[in-house]
């Protein structure tokens, strides 16, 4: 059996889908997890970031090899020290022609969303947050003093687990309320729901006009959806008070929870998404994989695993115009539409799912380690 040790940080939303991973690999009996605040040699908290998980993976054969999982929106390497530590890096924003893609150790990790495992227990999170406590890091909720981390962070987390912090953390909702099988009966409808940047918030100048083009493409693509499609089209962006003063005519009035949105995709038959901020992938495309969509998508510049496939998993476009083309095609051929939902719960079976993705890269760095072994052993 494998045995993964991880050395934690802080448990976020953004890394959730690993954590949920081990957790569910551990009940079907694939691997054992322990946590460690020891042995991994970079203890200085200012190199430390919540967005990134070291884990050492030890073989049956009694192999170890040191991975780091970098689930940060953004093409560089932000601490050295773990892609040192590490024999092979998982990279979520991965790009062709960058410094970390021309690393031998830095590979694609994937598509990610925020999930909680249902076989994740009380006292994994008090473990978890104990030894994030000695690593040297405290949380935004809890105080920095050595000596009311180890205690502070794990009673702040198992606290969470019961959504007793409710204003402050709330749990991801776990697999089952993201998934849906194709055989899911859906309305003939296009979703889309997201958010706009203020540009107020932009640091720099550079960042408010990638805020501003962002967020031009989100408003005309919800422009032509419901131009083209009427009521067929829901969706629209959240009402913030930027939205609400500088794009009136696409917010979405009614405010809408997580749970309300997830329902909405199961129940519609085609889901859109745009490039997060820089190109970054949304976390929306894990979701409508994991429900069976049909998804048009503007077209990744994240490097994947494993691509998808155009008119097997998903349809691309690069403008607003495309997008709209491509929902139209959809709901004109119904052998298209059959096929997408399929290819979409196949990918994510095999792909996304937590327990998959996490089992795809404990193989790939064991299989790393392996041939490494061979090359240097001939």
């Amino acid at each position: 059996m494998l045995k993964v040790t991880i050395f934690p940080e802080r448990m976020v939303k953004a890394t959730s889908q690993v954590f949920a991973g081990l957790y569910d690999l551990r009940h079907n009996k694939e691997l054992r997890v322990r946590r460690a605040s020891a042995d991994f040699p970079v203890l200085d908290p200012e190199s430390l970031h919540e967005w990134l998980i070291p884990l050492r993976v030890q073989g049956e054969d009694g192999r170890e090899i040191n991975a780091v999982i970098d689930l940060i929106d953004g093409q560089d390497i932000t601490s050295i020290p773990h892609l040192e530590w590490a024999d092979i890096y998982f990279k979520s924003s991965l790009r062709v022609g960058t410094p970390a893609y021309a690393s031998q150790k830095v590979v694609p990790y994937g598509l990610r969303y925020a999930v909680t495992s249902s076989h994740e227990s009380l006292l994994d999170r008090f473990h978890f947050a104990l030894s994030a406590g000695f690593r040297g890091r405290g949380s935004p909720h809890t105080p920095s003093t050595w000596m009311l981390r180890p205690l502070s962070q794990p009673t702040w987390l198992a606290m969470s687990r019961f959504k007793s912090t409710e204003a402050l953390s709330k749990l991801p909702p776990t697999e089952r309320h993201f998934e849906s099988s194709p055989s899911s009966a859906v309305t003939p409808r296009v979703y889309y729901r997201t958010k706009l940047y203020s540009l107020e918030a932009a640091r720099t100048p550079e960042d408010a006009e990638e805020f501003h083009k962002v967020n031009e493409m989100r408003a005309n693509t919800i422009r032509g959806l419901r131009s083209t499609f009427g009521r067929a089209f829901v969706g629209g962006i959240r009402p913030t008070p930027f939205a609400l003063a500088n794009y009136p005519d696409v917010v979405m009035r009614e405010r809408q929870s997580l749970r309300e949105h997830l329902e909405m995709v199961k129940r519609s038959a085609i889901c859109v998404t745009t490039h997060g901020l820089f190109g970054s992938t949304d976390w929306k495309v894990a979701e409508y994989l994991a429900a069976s969509k049909c998804i048009v998508l503007e077209k990744l510049a994240d490097q994947l695993p494993v691509p998808l496939k155009e008119g097997r998993q998903a349809l691309s476009f690069t403008s607003p115009e495309e997008c709209v083309q491509q929902c139209e095609r959809i709901l004109r051929e119904p052998g298209l539409l059959t096929r997408l939902r399929q290819g979409a719960w196949t990918y994510y079976q095999q792909h996304v799912r937590p327990s998959s993705i996490v089992r795809n890269c404990l193989e790939t760095a064991l299989g790393r380690k392996q041939a490494s072994n061979a090359i240097s052993s001939g």
